[in-house]
């Protein structure tokens, strides 16, 4: 005859296993709060009240709110995919890396604009910006142009994608659409020539153009037109 479980046993049976402490756990659930509040919602309190544990016991793995932000930044610096940045052409490389990086933007929305803004550099940063310069170096270029070079594909690549999650760009709703329809043909003649282009606007493709701009400009190759 097989016994029935009841009582205590019962809710013990029904509760999962909570998952030991560690810096990795603080770490994804961080990130978790950020990706649903933003970060200003993360606080080392809410964070340990969240773990069932008390603050102090946060303090081992990460002693202040600064600590766990920069162990954030470096969790999803980390979840880039380098692989196709390491293979290839040059140009390839190039457009992985910031394809990889816009990627990470859209998976968290919410924290990348403090992301882009990150005042100190960490070691993963340091390892994409390795991949680019290789890829730079073999396209041939002296090193002051690398490093411009790699600075204007991080500005670009940042500041196209920081609009996009923050909805600054991109094809207009229908009470933009409205106002464009209205604008004066004889004052917005171009305007009105290129709606159907505005209305249709396509973000990653954008993206992806104006990477080949910048490539065509560094090695001296005329864009299309």
């Amino acid at each position: 005859m097989v016994k029935k479980i009841t009582g205590d046993r019962s809710r013990e049976a029904a509760e999962p296993e909570r998952q030991p402490l560690s810096r990795e756990l603080i770490l994804r659930r961080a990130l978790e709060m950020i990706d649903e509040a933003g970060v200003e919602a993360l606080s080392v309190r809410r964070l340990a009240t969240d773990l069932g544990v008390f603050p102090t016991a946060l303090y081992y793995y990460l002693p202040t709110r600064n600590a766990v932000l920069r162990g954030v930044v470096e969790t999803v610096l980390e979840e880039m995919d380098l692989t196709r940045a390491r293979t290839g052409g040059w140009r390839d490389r190039v457009r992985a890396l910031c394809h990889a990086l816009r990627q990470v933007a859209h998976a968290h929305p919410r924290l990348f604009p403090y992301l882009a803004s990150y005042p100190e550099s960490t070691m993963q940063e340091y390892r994409i910006y390795e991949e680019l310069y290789r890829a730079l170096e073999e396209a041939g270029l002296p090193p002051v142009r690398i490093v411009h070079a790699s600075t204007l594909l991080f500005s670009y690549t940042t500041g196209f994608t920081l609009a996009e999650v923050n909805a600054a760009i991109g094809p207009p709703d229908e009470a933009e659409s409205g106002q464009l329809s209205a604008l004066p043909p004889a004052e917005f003649p171009v305007t009105h020539r290129l709606a159907g282009e505005i209305r249709g606007l396509d973000l990653e493709a954008g993206f992806a153009a104006g990477i080949e701009v910048i490539l065509d400009g560094l090695t001296g190759r005329p864009a299309a037109g």
